[in-house]
């Protein structure tokens, strides 16, 4: 069974490169379709306990994962300098959303698998809320303007050390801050496609992403009780 599971995922992931190397000659509709099918199964079963794999396979499987990671991440710089030195102007934006996306990504999961999610989601709360009011700071100087500003993220932060020990609390008042953070800078979607995408993954979701991680370990925690 083990060694069938093997061959069937390298199989799904031929399936995966055939339809990329053939997607030209495809219509573009069909192609994305096709893709979103053979990437779903995988993307799902990350999620869930892989008890068909052994410890071997599982460290092979996670080896050519970050392989690959830092393979596309090495190629986008390439082609970031390819443009830089070849037309002498900085990359488009699309080419920083691939680079920095997927870096951000990494860090939060690799941050939270390592060490105590509770903690990590209130640090990286704490320490997104700083860099936040510290540019509104460095923006606008001591003023009343900055203060203004300023007043919103000190109120969640207060509330959130205030509430400390009230997970539930803590994660939906980032949550809702990230939502309201979203709904602020609406402007941003008259901006282009891959600045949006860069921007809302750098400004809400690591607020957003804390709070899903303090309600989850809430949930985890009555399941215990």
């Amino acid at each position: 069974m083990k060694v069938n599971s093997s061959i069937i995922k390298a199989l799904w992931l031929l399936v995966i490169v055939l339809l990329v190397m053939g997607g030209r000659a495809m219509p573009m509709p069909l192609l994305i379709a096709l893709l979103l099918i053979v990437f779903f199964a995988p993307i799902i079963r990350e999620f869930r306990p892989q008890t068909d794999l052994d410890e071997r396979q599982l460290q092979i499987s996670h080896l050519s994962s970050h392989i690959s990671f830092y393979v596309f991440i090495a190629l986008t710089v390439l082609v970031m300098l390819k443009d830089y030195i070849g037309k002498g102007q900085n990359p488009p934006p699309y080419l920083y959303m691939l680079l920095l996306i997927p870096l951000l990504v990494k860090l939060l999961i690799s941050v939270y698998q390592n060490y105590d999610p509770r903690r990590v989601a209130f640090w990286i709360g704490y320490g997104w809320l700083g860099v936040w009011a510290l540019f509104i700071v460095l923006s606008h100087g001591i003023s009343p303007e900055a203060l203004i500003e300023l007043t919103p993220f000190l109120a969640v932060i207060v509330l959130a050390v205030l509430f400390r020990k009230k997970i539930l609390i803590s994660g939906v008042l980032f949550i809702v801050f990230a939502i309201g953070l979203s709904l602020f800078f609406r402007g941003w979607l008259r901006l282009d496609l891959y600045v949006r995408l860069l921007m809302y993954a750098l400004v809400p979701l690591p607020l957003l992403i804390s709070g899903i991680v303090l309600i989850w370990n809430y949930a985890e925690g009555r399941k215990t009780k």
